[in-house]
């Protein structure tokens, strides 16, 4: 069993999420539903936070002083940083002085390249650091990656897609698909973003090109409705990733008689995506990397300094 230090007590801990739903948002449930992990300790400075999700995942113990962490020499296998972005660079550097197995942040690692570069050079080596984009350990992206790299429909011509709430919240998550999907997409250009999140982390459209292979990402406005979807066009196949990820659609080519050398495409079938937002999977890969020592499908620090490295491009552009 490992046991787990949880930093940063909020919803995406499991503050708020149902322990009687039969989804699994958060990383506590995720963890009381695999016998394989042990939320043995947490830590929050906001001690009301603390206490509410002490009592309600049964933790046996909590800190709201970090020095309490590191004087106590605690058995700690595995640290789950889930505490908001801004202080993910200190907490990181906090936690490797507890030199543990691995270290789980919530994405992204910071909010700015030097400050991952600096991170990836302090990590120790016993320590292996992975950062969380849930996304792409959901069925739909490791089959899509299958697809792409077998040219199952032929050459992948594009990629489009659409998102809200913040280049940092929410486009980081693209970013990371594409770098997976793709390996390294090169940053082309950026466009003006809006304020639809926060005023400091602004929804910027951007495109990126792999090859002969064009991304582009557009923005929707939050203050509207949430919006997160993706389109790839392939030469014999179009698959959309639709309705806030719930549905994939797939379209085929078909002749049609109207015209003579004309191909249009139709609906093919469609088919639900359940599993994008499910917390367990990221404990399935990790019991996998712990077992196996496979690096399984998790984004590792190479793979988010990537990440990094074309977030600042367009915050800059």
């Amino acid at each position: 069993m490992q046991n787990i230090l949880i930093l940063g007590c909020g919803n995406i801990a499991g503050l708020n999420e149902s322990k009687k739903s039969s989804s699994t948002f958060s990383h506590a449930k995720a963890i009381s539903k695999n016998s394989f992990f042990n939320l043995k300790y947490c830590y929050d400075i906001n001690k009301k936070k603390l206490l509410k999700f002490k009592s309600k995942w049964r933790v046996k113990n909590g800190y709201s002083n970090f020095n309490d962490v590191l004087k106590k020499k605690l058995d700690i296998d595995i640290v789950i940083i889930t505490s908001p972005t801004h202080t993910h660079y200190e907490l990181l550097k906090k936690s490797f002085k507890l030199n543990p197995k691995i270290i789980i942040c919530e994405k992204p690692m910071c909010l700015n390249l030097k400050h991952g570069l600096e991170i990836a050079k302090k990590i120790p080596k016993r320590t292996k650091l992975f950062i969380n984009y849930q996304r792409r350990l959901s069925n739909s992206y490791i089959e899509l990656k299958k697809i792409i790299s077998k040219e199952k429909y032929g050459k992948l011509r594009s990629i489009s897609s659409t998102y809200n709430k913040g280049l940092f919240n929410n486009g980081s998550h693209l970013l990371d698909i594409f770098n997976y999907l793709l390996v390294r997409p090169s940053f082309e250009i950026a466009a003006r973003p809006i304020n639809d999140y926060k005023s400091n982390d602004l929804s910027y459209p951007f495109f990126l090109k792999k090859n002969a292979i064009s991304i582009s990402v557009n923005v929707a406005n939050a203050r509207d409705y949430y919006f997160f979807n993706l389109q790839f066009v392939f030469q014999k196949k179009i698959i959309e990733i639709t309705e806030n990820e719930k549905k994939i659609n797939y379209f085929t080519p078909i002749k049609t008689r109207t015209y003579k050398n004309f191909t249009n495409v139709k609906m093919e079938k469609t088919k639900k995506n359940n599993d994008q937002f499910d917390m367990g999977l990221v404990y399935k890969h990790l019991k996998i990397f712990i077992k196996n020592n496979k690096h399984s499908f998790l984004t590792d620090i190479k793979e988010e300094i990537k990440n990094l490295t074309i977030l600042e491009k367009i915050t800059n552009n």
